[in-house]
């Protein structure tokens, strides 16, 4: 007896279990893809098609990626794949941002030490920065390995790293543009400071670290007039701690003041500002605030001002208001932005109280080696002693700290270098108006509005671990110079431009014949990240050619933030260097917070370990979560239990629809490759279903064309729901009745 043959449709189906375990089922995927590169083969068959250019922002190696990196991983992700899908040549080179205060504080933690004072004298400064490359390297690994769990196709074997000597020289390169363009200049200025870490900060650093309701004091303080002993002038600061280092008080020329009696003293103050006397008063005076003008008071401290020079008397500025406090500033020279252009323009000397590390210098007796957070309750106590201090209470208000140790930041006058954004800051405007924003508020609010308010970049870091600014300076005449590659310096190319090696390199002065030393400061790591559409390609020490055929970027996305982060370094760079932005389009992603709508902290026990959750979910549950559970640019309030739902009501029907096709398919010999049915002679369930399915097909490709992801997953989620519920429970009983029939 001939045994039959097995039917063609036997070879395409195979019955599966409607119980899945879709976890094993994404890495028994995953092996198939990674044993047959089938995302090398979808870029070698797509080699000469027209590009999509796509920028992957370069996370920073310093730690286990979390949850919220899902995130965004998520729609880079699925933009490659349906790009390509497109037919487009997609490019998806991976990038690992492996500079900064980021990856030193890890070490320091590491290593059970702070500050630069233990980086220096315990660990040596050559030992510390291998250690941060070692740790960088450990983590790129942690981080492959949850990107390729996740199924983020990047092409991770020939990844950019900001800490190799190409990446280096490009970045010095575009500091020389910057340079000849005179951008780039050495200024003493306030600026926003970390005392732990012991350095400056950028202004989009500040912007990224402010911390709500922080306690601070609220004084008023009284500074009685050299020729009028019983009369006071009443200013008011939530810094005791700048006190010391007082050298005037401000007032606006065209505010009305008063002078009252109260007891047997005599304040002076703004006259919409007499809320906050305690108790009655009596009018005695009214004047402008240009009559106040030159007046002497007594110093409250005499550490501030050197022996020559005049201090300590009223002076006119523009930005006293009467929106609170009294209506009269106290001035601080070198401890506020406003403070010390004031004190410049008059002519006013000062001398620092406090020192690098946030501590008051000795000759401060009252109060020397004393932090200045620590210090502020003994200045209102030694204020309170002398007959000083007129009142004392608490606020709550909004206070900036580090982006990365969270330490409380303090404004401190230092010299730093900065490059000199705001002389673009028509082009910035420009530029980000051409710019697709997804969601388009986003162009003109949060980005518009902080590039409105754009100050220079302050780029120079007093750290250890980053790229080292390439400027040298002669030890005799001052000159300076821009140095644009290691050939310039006559290094050969495997040399470590890191610091302490490129220290030691000095270089002969044009000008004198002297010696030049280079800058100890490294750069801002966030300018780093910015120059990688070039640095990532080696420009221009490299073929131009295919950067130029990759710049600027078709698409970028990241969380909310880098608005003052990578999305800022990235126009302002490539504003600066080549007239236009880096990306066309962008999309602006909310951030990844609890079911109450929390931040995942450890301290709050609310973290999601992604790998918990790929191991119980799947990395697609993750995934169709994100592009499902919220419009974009709105928070995503993420729970196991809400990821459980997703599963149940998505994943699971459409895993089942998909076994009801196979089983029957099996059964009843389908051959695929058979002529199809004509659409008039199907039946009008087929009909339905299949205009349901072009519809939708004309949907998500016009949505994802638009960059509306939710509004391309959420029709999907509808459809799997009426093809489940509806059409396969309809299909069965025609399936039955045509069996009995």
């Amino acid at each position: 007896m001939t045994k039959s043959k097995t039917p063609p449709s036997s070879v395409r189906f195979e019955k599966v279990d409607q119980k899945v375990s879709f976890p094993t089922l994404e890495t028994q995927l995953q092996k198939k893809w990674s044993d047959e590169k089938t995302f090398q083969q979808s870029l070698k068959i797509r080699e000469g098609r027209p590009r999509f250019v796509f920028y992957e922002g370069p996370p920073t190696a310093n730690g286990k990626p979390g949850t919220h990196h899902i995130l965004a991983r998520s729609f880079k992700d699925l933009f490659g794949r349906y790009k390509t899908m497109k037919g487009f040549y997609v490019e998806r080179k991976a990038g690992w941002d492996t500079h900064g205060l980021p990856v030193e504080l890890e070490v320091e933690k590491q290593l059970h030490i702070s500050g630069k004072f233990d980086i220096e004298n315990e660990i040596g400064v050559e030992r510390f920065n291998k250690l941060c490359r070692e740790s960088v390297y450990r983590y790129v690994d942690e981080w492959t390995a949850f990107s390729r769990r996740m199924a983020f196709w990047l092409d991770y074997e020939n990844a950019y790293w900001t800490l190799t000597s190409d990446y280096i020289q490009s970045v010095w390169w575009a500091l020389s543009e910057m340079w000849k363009q005179g951008l780039v200049y050495k200024g003493f200025r306030v600026a926003p400071y970390c005392p732990r870490c012991a350095t400056p900060l950028s202004s989009h650093e500040l912007a990224m670290g402010y911390r709500d309701n922080v306690p601070d004091p609220s004084i008023y303080v009284r500074f009685r007039l050299k020729k009028d002993p019983k009369t006071s002038i009443l200013a008011w600061t939530t810094t005791p701690w700048t006190l010391p280092g007082n050298v005037a008080l401000a007032v606006d020329n065209d505010i009305d003041y008063v002078k009252v009696k109260q007891g047997g003293e005599f304040l002076i103050l703004a006259e919409a500002r007499t809320g906050v006397l305690d108790g009655p008063f009596e009018l005695v005076e009214k004047m402008k605030g240009r009559q106040l003008v030159d007046l002497e008071y007594e110093p409250i401290y005499t550490y501030s001002v050197p022996e020559k020079g005049h201090a300590q008397y009223v002076v006119p500025a523009d930005f006293v208001s009467t929106d609170e406090g009294s209506g009269v500033v106290h001035t601080s020279a070198l401890y506020g932005v406003d403070d010390l252009k004031l004190c410049l323009s008059f002519g006013i000397p000062f001398e620092h109280t406090v020192d690098l590390t946030g501590h008051f210098f000795p000759y401060v007796e009252k109060f020397a080696g004393m932090g200045v957070k620590d210090a502020n309750p003994l200045i209102q106590h030694d204020l309170k002693e002398r007959g000083l201090l007129y009142k004392s209470e608490t606020i709550l208000h909004t206070y900036p700290e580090c982006w990365r140790c969270s330490t409380s930041l303090i404004y401190y006058a230092l010299d730093s270098w900065y490059v000199q954004t705001t002389k673009h800051k028509a082009e910035l405007l420009f530029n980000n108006m051409n710019t697709n924003w997804v969601p388009a508020h986003v162009k003109t609010g949060r980005m518009g509005d902080w590039l409105e308010n754009n100050v220079d970049w302050a780029i120079s870091r007093s750290r250890y671990w980053g790229t080292p600014l390439p400027f040298w300076v002669c030890e005799q005449c001052k000159q300076q110079k821009c140095v644009s590659s290691a050939a310039e310096l006559g290094l050969k190319e495997d040399f470590d431009l890191h610091r302490p090696y490129i220290d030691e390199v000095t270089i002969a002065c044009e000008n004198c014949g002297g010696v030049m030393r280079r800058v100890p400061e490294v750069l801002d790591c966030w300018f780093d990240s910015g120059a990688m559409p070039f640095a990532q390609r080696g420009h221009p020490r490299h073929d131009t050619r295919l950067f130029e055929e990759t710049f600027p970027a078709d698409f970028i996305s990241e969380a909310l933030d880098q608005t003052r982060g990578w999305f800022y370094s990235l126009l302002a760079i490539s504003t600066l260097l080549f007239k236009q932005n880096a990306y066309r389009n962008v999309i602006c992603l909310g951030l990844v917070v609890d079911p109450k709508g929390q931040k995942h902290s450890k301290s709050r026990g609310n973290v999601l370990d992604p790998n918990y959750l790929f191991d119980t979910f799947g990395s697609d549950a993750v995934r169709w979560y994100f592009y499902t559970a919220a419009p974009v640019g709105e928070n995503y309030r993420t729970s196991a239990d809400a990821l459980k739902e997703t599963v149940q009501q998505f994943l699971l029907p459409l895993w089942n629809c998909y076994a009801f096709h196979v089983n029957y398919a099996v059964v009843d010999g389908f051959d695929p490759g058979r002529p199809p049915i004509h659409l008039a002679e199907r039946p009008v369930l087929d009909r339905w279903l299949l205009s349901r399915l072009a519809g939708l097909v004309k949907t998500v490709d016009s949505k994802l064309a638009d960059y509306d992801v939710t509004g391309a997953a959420r029709p999907i989620a509808a459809f799997v729901d009426d093809l489940s519920k509806w059409y396969i429970r309809r299909s069965r009983s025609c399936s039955r009745r045509s069996r009995r029939s």
